[in-house]
């Protein structure tokens, strides 16, 4: 066993060593060296620091600071001009000064006022007088009449003879508007059988009647009047079946009416009424009404298409999707309440899905692709589009894949419109 003062030596030289390894004086703890060594690094980047004038640390900071500043201030200028480029009516047009119609509107004088009177007493007492006229809803009418000054007026109704309009447009006008010629309705008809000659053409002017033309597009001059008229805040009444019912059922709308709604620069007031006993009162190939007939009139609630027009925003819709919803909606509507008023079921065309529009909300892929494969957000599922195709009958996998289609396209629309913006 070795002594005892060789283990004291020993002791003391394991001390000395144990010193010298210590940054200062004795190594009291184990992280003593890894300190020593992290200020000895420090010690040597300290001067470099300042000799180019650089500090990584704080130059990364100030860079990335500066990137997210420049990031949020692009994103709100660039929102800022999309916003002036894609106002909140987006998706409808400027209609062009009157001056582009010529003599399209005629001019309120005394014939125009004297035409309107005489045409509104006579038809409102040939329907209230000798003929029978049960009217439900003639209250909404009268609201939607006093409606605040400058908002449109649109009103709608079923198309089964030729003087619906002005028997039944007259038999529910209340008297006081009748001796107002400024604020009767506008409407429309065919080129070729109101305005065929001179004195055709001369009488239907004075009686606010707008020209248009079979097959020649939503953008022809009537209707690019009627646009403007609407715009005015005036009041305009149309067929939105495009033509006479030969037997007396609901036909499908035509899209018209969606142009003249996605046309106002502001919401227009849009109110639904149904007629039945029109074709007893003038049948086909008669020239004059007959008397002693029954006709029943019934008036829906205003339609209201604000959630529409958000969703056209929101999505990215073109017009024409909106025009397509628009007219969807109405003729839901107007088939309800024809169908009510028929006591009968509502038209197989009516009960049919909205159209593609609606199939690019998250909710129709969320719904219809839970067994998908692969999503990537919540509106994008490719993967579950073609999970679908192999699940789905034939035609419901056509309509899938159209709608997809439709998407896609709505998103480039969407992704083209901030590049321009950011241009």
């Amino acid at each position: 066993m070795p002594p005892f003062g060789f283990q004291s030596s020993l002791f003391q030289s394991y001390k000395a060593l144990l010193a010298k390894l210590g940054p200062k004086g004795y190594l009291e703890e184990p992280g003593s060296m890894v300190h020593h060594a992290k200020s000895k690094l420090w010690t040597g980047v300290r001067p470099r620091k300042f000799q180019y004038g650089v500090d990584p640390k704080g130059a990364f900071t100030r860079l990335k600071t500066a990137f997210l500043k420049a990031k949020a201030e692009g994103k709100r200028r660039a929102e800022e001009r999309l916003k002036r480029a894609l106002p909140e009516n987006l998706l409808r047009r400027k209609v062009p000064p009157p001056s582009e119609f010529g003599d399209m509107f005629g001019k309120n004088g005394i014939s125009r006022a004297v035409m309107l009177f005489a045409m509104g007493s006579m038809s409102k007492a040939f329907m209230h007088g000798v003929s029978k006229t049960n009217v439900e809803g003639a209250e909404i009418l009268e609201k939607a009449l006093n409606r605040p000054k400058g908002q449109p007026l649109i009103t709608i109704s079923n198309h089964v003879a030729s003087l619906d309009d002005p028997l039944v447009v007259a038999a529910i006008t209340p008297s006081s508007i009748v001796t107002q010629p400024q604020n009767i309705r506008w409407t429309l008809c065919a080129k070729d059988r109101c305005f065929s000659n001179p004195i055709f053409k001369s009488f239907f002017r004075t009686s606010k009647v707008l020209p248009v033309e079979r097959g020649a597009g939503l953008r022809q001059p009537g209707m690019r009047a009627a646009e403007y008229q609407l715009n005015q805040g005036d009041w305009i009444h149309i067929f939105p079946e495009g033509t006479r019912s030969r037997k007396g059922e609901l036909l499908p709308m035509r899209p018209g009416i969606g142009q003249l709604v996605v046309g106002c620069e502001k919401s227009p007031l849009v109110v639904p009424f149904v007629h039945s006993g029109m074709d007893k009162v003038v049948p086909k190939g008669a020239v004059l009404p007959r008397p002693g007939n029954t006709v029943n009139v019934l008036v829906g609630d205003p339609i209201e298409f604000g959630d529409l027009m958000a969703l056209a925003r929101e999505r990215n819709w073109s017009e024409g999707d909106l025009i397509m919803a628009v007219t969807h909606r109405v003729g839901q509507k107007l088939a309800v309440l024809w169908s009510k008023l028929e006591q009968t079921s509502v038209p197989s065309w009516a009960m049919k899905t909205p159209p593609l529009p609606f199939d690019r909300d998250g909710v129709f892929w969320k719904n219809r692709c839970l067994k998908g494969l692969w999503s990537i957000g919540t509106e994008w599922r490719p993967l579950s589009l073609v999970y679908s195709l192999y699940e789905s009958k034939s035609g419901h996998s056509l309509g899938l894949l159209a709608s997809y289609v439709e998407f896609c396209c709505a998103r480039a629309r969407g992704v083209q419109q901030i590049i321009h913006a950011y241009n």
